[in-house]
């Protein structure tokens, strides 16, 4: 069965599939933020961080050993120079 949309309704459709996407990407952005922010680091006892965290208190924190690296959404990634 096929239907036939005006633009209208069509639009109403891409943009409810829009902004379930755009949902989902949050959320997994937080459990990420979450996550990364609860973990202890390798190197010592405190919990590693996620770099979003340390930019809202002024720090820079990098993603080399974010134990969620290859889940997070985020596109700005933070690497330490080689």
């Amino acid at each position: 069965m096929q239907y036939i949309l005006n633009e209208d309704e069509y639009q109403s459709l891409v943009n409810a599939k829009l902004a379930r996407a755009l949902y989902a990407e949050k959320k997994l952005q937080e459990l990420c933020t979450r996550v990364c922010d609860s973990s202890p680091s390798k190197e010592s006892d405190r919990a590693w961080g996620c770099m979003l965290s340390a930019a809202k208190l002024g720090n820079v924190w990098t993603c080399d050993q974010c134990p969620v690296i290859d889940y997070c959404p985020e596109e700005k990634k933070q690497w330490t120079e080689p």
